[in-house]
């Protein structure tokens, strides 16, 4: 056990500047190890201090919606790749709002929340075409959740199938 741990550490913290999601992933995969918790997104020798803060605003975002959504009687249980997330920016803080602005697109936002997709929303009308939603909020950030029926392409992770464990059209593409 001590050598796993030992292994794990080592990984974890050469792969954290390169690879943080990874790093994120694999601590939470092996918690039984009962590791220090890091912090993947360390934004200290950033060269540029706008794209610092605004990665520190959404590390903020992120923790709340993890707490919130694992904290839900509904979805607690779940994995957080089995749920898709809805962000109404028009209810959200100012920061959290410009945070966004990092991601091209929100396959992007998915990746970074590991969850299986991510629906960012300028108007709270726009709520109206997502079934069973369950809205959270707090005070910096306004989002639902929901089940998703759709399932992360076993091999790149980043796009949706429709059916589990069938490639994305992307990677279908790409290998045949």
């Amino acid at each position: 056990m001590f050598l796993k741990k030992y292994i794990v550490l080592i990984c974890r913290s050469s792969l954290s500047p390169i690879l943080p999601i990874l790093v994120a992933e694999m601590s939470e995969h092996h918690s039984s190890l009962d590791l220090i918790p890091i912090d993947t997104w360390s934004t200290d020798n950033w060269a540029d201090d706008i794209l610092a803060a605004k990665f520190e605003s959404l590390q903020r975002t992120k923790t709340i919606v993890n707490k919130i959504v694992r904290d839900s009687a509904d979805f607690g249980s779940k994995d957080l790749k089995q749920i898709e997330l809805v962000f109404d920016l028009s209810k959200c803080e100012k920061e959290v709002r410009e945070s966004f602005e990092v991601f091209r697109n929100d396959s992007e936002i998915g990746e970074f929340f590991q969850s299986t997709a991510v629906h960012v929303l300028s108007t709270d009308s726009e709520k109206s075409k997502f079934d069973n939603l369950k809205e959270f909020e707090s005070p910096t950030v306004s989002f639902g959740v929901f089940q998703t029926i759709r399932h992360p392409c076993p091999r790149c992770r980043l796009f949706l199938s429709n059916v589990e464990n069938e490639l994305c059209v992307r990677c279908h593409s790409i290998v045949y």
